[in-house]
């Protein structure tokens, strides 16, 4: 302890680590290494380590942990017109996300379906942005399956931008279930599939389902843990980290923000914002990742103690 004529100075360096164990489990609801995923089960427990659920996924959820989300299921979903029958009966376009996989026109639930028109389309919306890879549509099988030959199936973004994903060949085997992954991932909240022709042509689909991974996992089925667990979702391949959980950034989320008054960082780790006060105190630089020395901290906080355990 030191003093001076005007403050008194105490600087305590403990140079000891302290581990906290409770019971090396995770909540009945979490998963992992640091207890980062959140199950998916059926009865909402998963096995600690893997996630598997002994019991199934829960619905809209699949992929050999429960991280692959069908995020199409039950949402709003809306078409440029809709067939009713002379007995009153209509095909409406939340009928293609409803759940059910039958392929039948008249059968069960049935299946979404426009009036006859020179151009159709359908949507399905939700509020998040998600990043949009992987669809997977079923197509009626009692006939017509060739009418829905040459879809194109677009992303739309937040700014009202729609971004092509797919285009359909019209020459094409027939398909009852068509496996649809865009020429690049595309961050959108909606998904809009479009079929124009001659003036009789009508958009049916039976089940559309849109998929994307949990925060922190990649791959076809979404069996591949992204790098780091400060990393919210990868690319589709894992290489990088597209989203960083608050406060962190870099390639696998290594990094640390040290933005003023908390405020999340950007990609790269700069702070957003003008002004001299951008970064945390005493940190510099362009990314505010250069701290300044203890001297700096004792002479701009002449009360501070130091504690590390």
């Amino acid at each position: 302890m030191a003093e001076t004529s005007r403050q008194t100075y105490f600087l305590v360096v403990l140079s000891c680590i302290l581990f906290v164990s409770v019971n090396g489990e995770c909540p009945a609801d979490k998963f992992g290494d640091e207890c980062q995923f959140e199950c998916h089960c059926s009865n909402g427990v998963c096995e600690q380590k893997s996630g598997h659920c002994p019991k199934g996924c829960a619905l809209g959820w699949s992929g050999p942990s429960c991280q692959k989300q069908n995020i199409a299921l039950k949402r709003r979903a809306t078409q440029s017109s809709t067939f009713c029958e002379p007995t009153g009966r209509c095909f409406n376009a939340s009928y293609s996300v409803d759940g059910s996989r039958d392929q039948w026109l008249y059968a069960g639930s049935g299946c979404s379906h426009t009036q006859s028109s020179s151009y159709n389309e359908w949507r399905v919306s939700w509020s998040e942005e998600h990043y949009i890879t992987n669809l997977v549509i079923y197509n009626r099988k009692d006939c017509c399956q060739e009418d829905l030959n040459g879809f194109r199936v677009y992303v739309q973004q937040r700014n009202g931008t729609r971004v092509l994903c797919y285009n359909d060949p019209t020459s094409q085997p027939i398909r009852d279930v068509i496996h649809v992954r865009c020429d690049a991932p595309v961050l959108g909240t909606s998904v809009t599939i479009t079929l124009s022709g001659g003036d009789d042509v009508n958009l049916t689909l039976c089940e559309v389902e849109v998929y994307v991974c949990a925060a922190g996992w990649y791959g076809d089925h979404c069996e591949n843990q992204c790098t780091g667990p400060q990393c919210q979702q990868c690319d589709p391949t894992g290489t990088y980290c597209q989203d960083c959980a608050v406060g962190r950034f870099g390639k696998d989320c290594l990094g640390l923000c040290h933005c003023y008054d908390g405020v999340a960082c950007q990609r790269e780790g700069s702070c957003p914002g003008k002004g001299k006060k951008l970064c945390a105190r005493g940190w510099t630089g362009s990314s505010c990742s250069t701290g300044k020395s203890l001297t700096h901290h004792l002479q701009n906080n002449p009360y501070l103690i130091f504690l590390t355990f």
